[in-house]
Formats: structure tokens, sequence, C-alpha cells
């Protein structure tokens, strides 16, 4: 948490001392596209001293950008770009730090202070991981095994315990293996989930106890002991006979295997497991152990920002999908338009200043963007500047940057140059191409939404099927 807290500072303070870098710039920027331009100035500042030098241009999200941008210089834009896709991140980490501060609290009122004793569970065996910590300061986690607590044979009746084919794997308690037991045994009274009461006997009690507890009198060759367990379900009874290989108990190494061990010797019949106070002669305390996901969080929170700043160029793309898509749209329009003022005898300068005149009405009826008809405005501006017909309508072209448009000022640039008198013609031509190809792509997105409509259709067809014969079945009793 102290992680996510100084994480927290450094982007607060930094974004009070970047606050008013470049005010005047960020005073230009409207609130409807720019909603985070408050944020602006840590983006802005890490842009001009980092990412420019660090990153570079890159060259083909340019080229998207100066896409969506009707503009010539779209420098300006580039740069809001990489500031909005920094200052993105920069509050995403800002979040995953709050949230990591959040979490952390809340491990922190989770911690139930020191405790003194564990309650065993009623059902099984049960391990639980506490924090040991010794009066010179060191800490462990350990892990502790509380046996269950051992019931009247009422109780025992009532319990689902393990199967019989379980019972080998059980009773061998922390041992690996029955040729070699240094561990005590585990000896339960009842095993399997059908009830099933297991009877132990013992060939030699004075090496073993019944309740799986190895004797000091175990020789260090090794004793050989027969373990026979009687398994009764109902009137049923079948007899299993263990040998097994005791050698002497291994004695507990780690702090851990020491707690362990004195937990084992407490009475199985009490609610409690008192905690041992002293270890190897030292004072000890126990905790639950607090996970500490909030160092976590930050530390996936701070990765996503570095690779959300590298997928937004993903939404760039999509972008300029969409206005490829409008631009292909407007086409035969656009054609049409032109061809019409065309042959009603104006020019071609003319025929422009009449489709972006009609396009800035509706533009303001209905404020309606299209690309089509903005550039269109910008090559008819550069014309009113001194700019040659022939290269802005080249430019018009080029920054579409589609074979349609391509086409289209390569027709009209042939018609000025070779002055040709068959231009209604050539865009008569032109128009019936367009619409034919519009019709296509018209095909293709209905295919692409019939596509996406079968699994719907699907679903709604069994949900009908379930509405119609589950009554029906139920009507005939199945």
């Amino acid at each position: 948490m102290m992680v996510a807290i100084i994480v927290i500072s450094i982007l607060v303070a930094f974004w009070l001392i970047t606050i008013k870098y470049k005010k005047e710039l960020k005073k230009t920027l409207g609130s409807k596209q720019h909603p985070l331009k408050i944020f602006y100035g840590m983006g802005m500042f890490i842009c001009d001293r980092i990412v420019k030098k660090a990153i570079g241009n890159n060259a083909k999200t340019n080229m998207l950008i100066d896409s969506l941008v009707v503009k010539d210089n779209t420098e300006r834009e580039r740069y809001l770009y990489t500031v909005k896709k920094i200052t993105i991140c920069i509050l995403v980490m800002f979040i995953v730090g709050v949230i990591a501060v959040c979490v952390g609290i809340s491990e922190k009122q989770n911690d139930k202070g020191e405790i003194q004793s564990l309650n065993r569970s009623t059902v099984t065996d049960k391990e639980i991981d506490v924090i040991v910590g010794s009066e010179d300061g060191k800490q462990d986690k350990i892990n502790i095994n509380i046996p269950k607590k051992k019931y009247s044979e009422k109780e025992i009746i009532s319990l689902l315990n393990k199967a019989s084919k379980q019972l080998q794997k059980i009773i061998l308690g922390k041992n690996k293996t029955l040729n070699h037991v240094s561990k005590p045994l585990n000896l339960p009274g009842s095993v399997g989930e059908n009830n099933i009461t297991v009877n132990w006997e013992i060939s030699d009690a004075t090496l073993l106890s019944y309740d799986g507890k190895l004797s000091d009198k175990i020789s260090e060759k090794g004793e050989l002991v027969t373990l026979t367990a009687t398994l009764t379900m109902e009137k049923i009874s079948r007899t299993y006979v263990f040998s097994i290989n005791l050698f002497p108990e291994s004695k507990p190494k780690s702090i851990g295997e020491k707690v362990q061990e004195k937990i084992d010797k407490e009475d199985v019949y009490t609610k409690k497991v008192l905690l041992p106070a002293m270890i190897n002669g030292k004072k000890v305390s126990y905790r639950y152990p607090v996970e500490n996901n909030g160092i976590r969080i930050l530390i996936i929170g701070i990765a996503m920002a570095f690779v959300m700043y590298f997928l937004k160029d993903n939404d760039l793309k999509k972008d300029v999908e969409k206005r490829n898509a409008q631009l292909m749209s407007d086409y035969p329009e656009l054609v049409t338009s032109v061809m019409l003022y065309y042959e009603a005898g104006l020019s071609l300068k003319s025929a422009f200043e009449k489709i972006v005149s009609n396009y800035k009405e509706r533009k303001r009826e209905n404020n309606e963007f299209r690309y089509a008809y903005e550039e269109l405005e910008m090559s008819l501006n550069k014309m009113k500047t001194g700019v040659s017909e022939s290269v802005a309508i080249a430019e018009f072209g080029k920054r579409c940057n589609l074979h349609s448009y391509t086409k289209f000022t390569g027709l009209i640039e042939q018609n000025m140059k070779r002055g040709t008198k068959e231009l209604t013609v050539v865009l008569r031509n032109e128009l019936n191409e367009a619409l034919l190809e519009k019709k296509v792509n018209m095909q293709k997105k209905g295919g692409q939404i019939s596509t996406k409509l079968m699994g719907p259709m699907i679903i709604m067809l069994i949900i009908a099927i379930a509405i119609i014969m589950v009554p029906a079945f139920m009507s005939m009793g199945v």
C-alpha cells in the first residue's frame, strides 16, 4: 500500500507542477474534443522531453492523423494526439493507484491482530497459514495442520468421510510411503462418503499408539508393524492389512515443524488449539497472513497504462476506416452534383462552390460533418487564394487517398488540360460504376449484419422450442 501511496503522491505533485505548462495552448483547446485538457500539462511535459526523443515520429500514426484532419499542417494535431495518449496512461496509473490503496486499506482492516488460539474444524483436518513473530523482530510464515475434533460414535456416523480406497493415503499423514514411516500416522475412526466405520488393530502397541503417535522405543534400523483395519458398512465388513516400517521420529527443524509438533500433542477433544508461546526459548506471537494485493494491482495497472499507449492507435485506425467508409458513401452523390451543375452550364469551380454552399447549409441545420465536402471546401479555398484549379483538384484526390476520388480528380484534370467536351459522358459512366460499387458494398454489409444476427436468432429459436416442449413434457408426466 505504501508504494501505491508514493505513486499517487508523485502523480499529484507532477500534476500541480505542470498545471500551468503551456497554458496558452491549452486555452485554445475545446472541452468537447479535449475533456482531459486540465491534465494535459503532464502529457505535454513528458511529450516534449521524453517521447519525442525516445519514440520519435511514428510515420504510420502520423499518416492516419493526416487522414482524419482536414488541414494542410497537421503537426499540432499530431502533437495533441500524443499528449492525449500520455495523459490517459497517467490517469490510468493514478486510478489504479487509488484502487491499490483501497485494497490495501481493506486488507489492513482484515488483519485480526494477535491471536492466541485456533478453532478446530468440525469436519476435517485443516491447514492454516500464520505469521510467527519473535521478540527479536524476526517473522516467519508457517503452515499449521490442525487435526479435526474427534466425535462420539453418533457424531462419527453422521459425518461424510473419505472412501475406503483413500484409507492408505489417509493413514500416511505427513509420511511419503508406508515403507518408511518417521512421522505420526493418521488413524481415522471413519472414512469415505458412505459413513464407513474403521476399527484398528495394531500388532505392537508399544511402538505405535492408536492415535498414530510413534514411540521413542523404535530402533534406528526400523521396526515392522502390522495394521489391521476393519471397515464396516451396515452389516458388511472387510479387513485390510497394512505392513509398515517404523523409524524413529524425525526431529523438527523449521519453526513450522516445531509449532506443528506442539499442536500434535494437544488434546484433540478440545475445540480450541492453544499455540505455543515459546519456540527455541524465544517468545513468539502469531497473526493471520494478510494478502498484499494492492502492490500487485498497482504493477498490473502500470503495465496496462503502457500497453494502452500503443493500443490507442487501434482506435485511430478504426476512425480512419469509418472516414473511408463515409467517403465512399458520399462519392456517388458528389459525382452526381458535379455532373448536374456542369450540365447546367456552370464551370467546375462554380459547381464546387454550389456544392460546398449546399453542404454548409446542411451542416448548420444538422451539425453533420462529411469528410468529402470538407476536403472539397479546402480545395475551393485554395483556388480562391490563387492556387490553380488543376493543382487544387489533384490535391483533393490525394488527400482523400481513395482510388475512386483519385480517378475522379484525374478525369477532371484530363478534361481541363486537353479541353475535351465529353466530361458529362465520362462523369455519367463514373457515376454508374460508383452506384454499382455502392450496391456491392451494401450487399457485403447486409451479409455481415445477417451473420451477426445468426447467434441471437439461434438463441431465440432454442428458447422458443423450450417454451413449447417443456409444458408438453410436463403434461405427459415425463
